[in-house]
């Protein structure tokens, strides 16, 4: 169950929903905002909790888009019930350009095993030398016309933030005609909305919007009788461009320069409950979530089989049969040593080339410097760093901190497995591929050793 409002912070193309392209199931409308694309919105107020799911009145009832009850903010503002609800995810991955939720929706650090595109790109980053899979991680830059252009990388270093709200959107052929929506923006533009909320009514101003709330400038703007017609569109926030709210739509000082729009009780019967993850939000449980994500790396073909091993199989199973092609993130990009990487362009969708050989070229577990990871905190720009937690790291499977693999001896373990890891490491040394099989013992082994370790 999804948790909204300020709840949550503590702890634009429309469609139908379903399958990768969207947040939501299928026959949910949503509406994902753009700065490309203006929209005349009415967000609509969070459902009243108090009372149960399966009550007469649920679908109608609503709580005010504040609450004493709720955490209160960073500067003492009483905090927000469930009108929106944060989420991370990604959109336009890969070469086939989805949309997906991330298992790391509800954390506010970045823990292993939620994500494998996180985990992936942590691997990459922290473990592996060879110059093009580096680039998957961090990008590249090319010379275009005289100049430095940075390229974006496959990889994510962190799911993008949003939050999904109940909404009515004008429709765009019809007169006076409001759909119910999930509105889905950016966690930029919500921090630039929850900006304005907070805004404090001067001593001089005797206006007041919402009676409940007297203190506040713009009151409840999700409230069915004075909650104000919305635009949204282009706005500059913290030097982005994003799809930001816009309150003031007119000049009358008696309203504070909003227009209001009261809402008929089928619009709020029409609000999907954005909590339900297994009917309205597309977000299984974690283990399930991680194994959706990882089948769509396999099969969207650009990050190496033995990288994914590496990576993400102590969370989840690597469907090999799902690498059906192989295909190159950057245009041109000269081939790995030793690699069966196909060709593509950035952008686009190449056509298939030959059948993948799992572990050529790409030098996992970091075959020339397998090293301890430096303790890092990545920190995404929407998202609070909790420092209480700390955030699993990779266990290295050698001791010596930064010593090179060559002259690396077991951490700890029985005899025969460190053994076998040993000769499976010096087997990769000499320049040889691990075979599928001998990855996945590997890995076990690793395992292995390390859990004796402790």
């Amino acid at each position: 169950m999804l948790v909204g409002g300020s709840a949550a912070a503590a702890a634009a193309e429309e469609n139908s929903g379903g399958g990768f392209t969207s947040f939501v199931h299928p026959g949910i409308r949503s509406l994902t905002a753009s700065p490309k694309k203006s929209l005349t919105v009415r967000i609509l107020p969070a459902f009243d909790m108090s009372l149960s799911l399966e009550d007469a009145g649920f679908q109608t009832g609503y709580a005010s888009y504040r609450s004493e009850d709720a955490p209160a903010q960073e500067k003492g503002d009483p905090g927000f019930t469930d009108w929106f609800y944060p989420v991370m995810g990604y959109t336009y991955f890969g070469y086939g350009r989805e949309r997906f939720l991330s298992g790391l929706t509800g954390t506010n650090y970045y823990p292993a095993g939620k994500d494998p595109v996180r985990d992936t790109w942590k691997y990459v980053n922290e473990f592996v030398t060879d110059p093009y899979i580096k680039s998957l991680a961090l990008g590249k830059t090319v010379i275009e016309n005289g100049k430095e252009k940075k390229l974006p990388p496959y990889l994510k270093k962190t799911p993008r933030s949003f939050a999904m709200m109940n909404a009515l959107v004008q429709d765009e052929k019809v007169v006076d005609q409001w759909n119910n929506i999930v509105l889905v923006v950016t966690s930029s533009s919500l921090q630039a909305l929850i900006a304005e909320l907070n805004r404090l009514t001067p001593r001089t101003d005797t206006v007041t919007i919402t009676p409940e709330w007297p203190d506040y400038y713009y009151g409840d703007i999700t409230h069915p009788e004075y909650g104000p017609v919305i635009r949204l569109t282009e706005m500059q926030v913290d030097n982005y461009t994003t799809a930001g709210f816009y309150l003031e739509q007119t000049k009358d000082p008696a309203r504070h320069n909003m227009k209001p729009m009261p809402i008929s009780e089928a619009h709020l019967k029409g609000r999907y409950r954005i909590f339900d993850t297994q009917n309205v939000t597309a977000l299984a449980d974690a283990s399930e979530q991680y194994q959706i994500l990882l089948d769509y790396l396999v099969s969207d073909g650009v990050v190496p089989m033995d990288i994914l091993q590496a990576a993400c199989s102590r969370y989840g199973k690597i469907h090999e049969d799902l690498r059906v092609t192989e295909r190159k993130w950057f245009e041109n990009e000269e081939e790995a040593q030793g690699s069966s990487l196909g060709g593509g362009k950035l952008g686009s969708k190449p056509g298939p080339t030959t059948k993948p050989n799992p572990g050529a070229g790409s030098q996992a577990p970091a075959v020339a410097a397998l090293k301890q990871a430096a303790e890092k905190e990545v920190v995404d720009e929407d998202v609070p760093f909790d420092n209480n937690e700390e955030e699993e790291q990779p266990t290295p499977l050698f001791k010596g901190g930064d010593a090179s693999v060559a002259n690396a001896v077991p951490a700890s373990g029985d005899d025969s497995s460190a053994e076998k890891l040993q000769e499976y490491t010096q087997k990769i040394l000499s320049g040889k591929t691990l075979t599928p099989e001998e990855l996945a013992d590997m890995s076990a082994l690793s395992a292995k050793v390390n859990q004796n370790r402790g």
